[in-house]
């Protein structure tokens, strides 16, 4: 089974909306064939998303040509997931997805900003402050990032696995205080975002009074336990599993999801009442 399957209906319909209105706005591109002297040398053009004409044309091998590839190859990783939601939607519904408006997907995009009050991009002191003391023990690893347990590489790779993007050991300003969160999360296209606490030691006195000092610090900054602060936790030696802990980050989502889509259908509701 995917594990994206535990999404919600909202989510999928905010997820497509907002990759085809991203996908509608960046270019393609195409790779030719150009016969010259010593043969055949590769080229890539760019197209211009909205007259469809070529836009520049320069030589594969290039610097700006392998540029270009990368943007190629992040568009169709972007078409991909595309396809598997849409392809979802018509396996669970039987119809075609329901697009959200621009107006909808803008209301929905500040609403959530209010409602969340913290943003990955007001947050976020640094890209990915990892901590160095102690990290050269753990070679547990996920994409080359140095990793303390092996339930954080799980929760990693289940991140992975469900299109989400992420920073570890992110430093966040809470109030005067810089907190090295273990995964932020945001959620792009309801600009709003989520940190991920891993308890590994629940069992040890000294980590959970830590742990303890540290969820009083959230909720002095407006995070709160299972609102918008997630906490994996390993109980009595079990680690969980990928589908496990993937079906608690979906829930946990679903939840701010469908949170933000009712505060966000009240405001859409009081301003056409306004306006008419």
């Amino acid at each position: 089974m995917d594990i994206r399957e535990f999404f919600s209906n909202e989510y999928i319909v905010l997820y497509v909306s907002g990759l085809t209105y991203q996908l509608r706005d960046m270019p393609k591109f195409g790779i030719v064939n150009r016969k010259c002297i010593d043969g055949t040398i590769k080229s890539i053009r760019e197209y211009d998303p909205r007259t469809k004409k070529v836009k520049c044309e320069c030589y594969l091998s290039s610097e700006k040509g392998q540029a270009m590839l990368d943007s190629k190859k992040r568009r169709e990783q972007l078409e991909e997931r595309l396809n598997f939601y849409k392809m979802l939607w018509y396996k669970r519904t039987a119809r075609d997805i329901p697009l959200l408006s621009d107006v909808e997907l803008r209301t929905i995009y500040n609403v959530s900003k209010k409602f969340k009050d913290l943003t990955f991009y007001q947050a976020l002191e640094a890209e990915a402050a990892v901590r160095r003391y102690g990290m050269e023990k753990h070679t547990r690893q996920y994409n080359g990032i140095a990793m303390r347990s092996k339930l954080e590489t799980i929760v990693a790779t289940t991140l992975g696995e469900l299109d989400l993007p992420f920073k570890y050991e992110a430093a966040v300003k809470l109030g005067n205080d810089v907190k090295y969160t273990d995964f932020w999360v945001p959620l792009i296209f309801l600009n709003c975002c989520f940190p991920i606490e891993v308890a590994g030691m629940i069992a040890d006195g000294a980590y959970l009074a830590k742990m303890n000092i540290d969820l009083v610090r959230y909720f002095e900054n407006g995070f709160l336990f299972n609102h918008n602060l997630l906490i994996v936790m390993e109980t009595d030696g079990f680690e969980g599993s990928s589908e496990t802990i993937g079906q608690t980050i979906c829930d946990f989502i679903n939840r701010i999801v469908h949170d933000v889509f009712v505060t966000a259908e009240i405001s859409l509701r009081n301003s056409n009442e306004f306006t008419t």
